[in-house]
């Protein structure tokens, strides 16, 4: 009966190994670390049960109720075993039928079955302090802001250091923080204790936060690099905290489920925002210092200047400064064209199928009184490392600005450059901005010169302390503008409500500030101290560049208004508008 238990026991901790790397790679990261606690303590019980079960059946064989005993006993002492027994050998002296050969093997693996059964306890007992003290040190934090993050990560920790730098006593809390982090990352887990931050291990939507005061705010941030993750734990979030005041919750997405989200939660209490970081990224760049691109146009008459625009890449950066620059360039005074690279071979295609109207040729580079005008070509298949990408950059002779958006920081650098080079051998200088994510490399190239101390004047944007910080994420200027914007219109809670208006709603207020910084006339006036002709030159300005903003994000016209289809009765030139239209224009249009 030893060898066979010896035996069975070995299979039964061999299976139990094999069904735990079997568990990692399931789909769903909270079952699955519960059931490989679950499967491995079992398992790991049950091979000690067969392993001691024959040193109590030989003491208690032929009493009465000697199995029981034997049974009981065993179970006994495999609890001990759980906590810390050092008797290996009398263990394995009770294998008294085993032969000579397997009594080595037997006590190794008596061994390795006493060392794991201590280890295994302590590592739960450690987690379980270890979640305990996150949660007494939520507790302690009662009356304070919570400012609470579903993941542990570079974005995460910029934003929270910002929040920290702002308000001191701000609560940082760090969600589904795994142990080998510290063993990776030591700078990150250094941020995390110098921001003396509370961290669970646990995922953000399977943690308790209601123990918390209800004067006190509540901020959730879910700021993974899997959107879909981020918005599987917003709907989960949205059922637990959407009917609690004074809670927050920032959704970092841009897919289409989290749009769609987004539509189904106008009559929450929870605030609910949803950030697009590319779309964030180029929203501040030209709230901020827009105003360049249209300082840098070159006269093209006595009367209108040019803004000649390359964009480099067409991913979600490069794309979503495309499809901005088509209405932010509408403006008295200004005529825009722009040229667009992509490697895509499709890249045409694709823009053409997301923007229909701006690529078709009835509006395409046609001028028409009181309607968008834009002259737009999109390269596809062109590298940006080929001698095609030259030829064509030397065609555009009047470029005036530049942005390079390609995905990768050394790649975004490496093009900027190249450009600097082609552009210095035409004898132009545009402005070139590129994108670079990361914060040091762009402090040290900031200002970079070549080896005669010539500058390359590129503009390096998009770094994680710059992007991720409160001013504009949380408490944006930009935001309390178009805020103001849309209540010309509007009411407040369809702003929050409905992304469809804040988006709209912020494209307005960026644009309102690009004609006060171009000098447009009027343009930083209400409209009870202006002239009729003015009021009606700031409504048309104002309509073509809301036709450019819609046409950016899909819509095509159709004279019955179908949001679903993104048709739109008042997407026509602005003497076609009724009186309805022609009043919102001028009340948006105007301080």
């Amino acid at each position: 009966m030893t060898n066979v238990l010896f035996f069975i026991s070995v299979a039964v901790f061999l299976f139990t190994i094999v069904f735990v790397i079997w568990l990692s790679k399931t789909q769903n990261k909270v079952k699955k670390h519960l059931k490989k606690m679950l499967v491995f303590a079992l398992g790991l019980f049950l091979a000690a049960v067969l392993l001691y079960f024959p040193k109590y059946y030989y003491e208690y064989e032929g009493q009465l109720l000697g199995g029981l005993n034997a049974f009981l006993n065993t179970l006994i002492n495999v609890v001990v075993v759980f906590t810390l027994d050092p008797g290996v050998l009398d263990v394995a002296n009770s294998f008294t039928n085993i032969s000579e050969s397997l009594f080595p093997f037997l006590v190794t693996y008596l061994v390795i079955i006493h060392v794991l059964c201590p280890i295994f306890t302590i590592s739960v007992i450690l987690s379980l302090f270890k979640n305990l003290s996150s949660r007494i040190s939520y507790l302690l934090r009662f009356f304070k802001e919570v400012y609470i993050f579903s993941e542990l990560n570079d974005k995460s920790v910029a934003l929270a250091k910002d929040l920290k730098k702002n308000n001191k006593n701000r609560v940082i809390v760090f969600c589904g923080v795994k142990d080998n982090e510290g063993e990776s990352d030591m700078e990150i887990i250094g941020d995390v204790l110098e921001l003396s931050a509370i961290s669970y291990r646990r995922e953000i939507q399977n943690i308790y936060f209601k123990l918390h005061s209800k004067k006190r705010s509540i901020n959730f941030y879910l700021i993974s690099e899997d959107y879909a993750k981020n918005t599987n734990q917003a709907v989960l979030l949205l059922k637990e905290y959407g009917e609690i005041n004074n809670t927050n919750l920032y959704l970092f997405s841009n897919n289409t489920e989290s749009e769609l989200l987004l539509s189904s939660v106008a009559n929450k209490k929870m605030k609910v925002r949803r950030i697009d970081e590319a779309q964030s990224l180029i929203n501040n760049q030209l709230y901020y210092n827009g105003v360049k691109i249209f300082n840098s146009a070159k006269s093209i008459s006595n009367s209108v200047k040019q803004i000649s625009a390359i964009v480099v890449g067409l991913g979600s950066y490069g794309f979503e400064m495309f499809k901005t620059l088509l209405w932010y360039g509408q403006m008295d005074g200004y005529a825009l064209k722009i040229n667009a690279f992509d490697k895509d071979e499709l890249a045409k295609d694709k823009v053409t199928f997301k923007c229909p109207e701006i690529m078709s040729p009835s509006y395409n580079g046609v001028y028409v009184p009181g309607e968008a005008y834009y002259e737009v070509e999109v390269h596809s298949g062109i590298s940006t490392d080929s001698q095609s990408f030259v030829d064509k950059i030397n065609q555009i002779t009047d470029a005036t600005y530049v942005i390079v958006a390609l995905g990768s920081d050394s790649e975004n650098i490496k093009t900027a450059v190249s450009l600097r080079v082609i552009f210095e051998r035409m004898g132009i200088k545009p402005i070139i901005q590129a994108v670079v994510y990361n914060s040091e490399v762009a402090n040290h190239l900031e200002g970079i010169t070549n080896f005669k101390n010539q500058k390359y004047d590129i503009e390096l944007i998009g770094n994680l302390e710059s992007l991720y910080t409160e001013a504009i994420f949380m408490d944006s200027v930009m935001e309390k503008k178009a805020l103001e914007r849309h209540l010309k219109w509007g009411k407040e809670e369809d702003f929050w409500g409905y992304e469809y208006n804040y988006r709209s709603s912020i494209a307005s207020a960026i644009h309102f500030k690009a004609r006060i910084d171009c000098n447009i006339e009027g343009a930083d006036k209400a409209k009870e101290d202006l002239s009729d002709e003015v009021v009606a030159k700031i409504a048309n300005l104002e309509h073509r560049r809301w036709n450019a903003y819609m046409r950016s994000q899909g819509y095509i016209y159709n004279p019955i208004r179908n949001d679903l289809g993104k048709m739109h009765l008042d997407l026509k030139k602005f003497g076609e508008l009724d009186g309805s239209g022609i009043n919102k224009d001028i009340n948006v249009g105007t301080k």
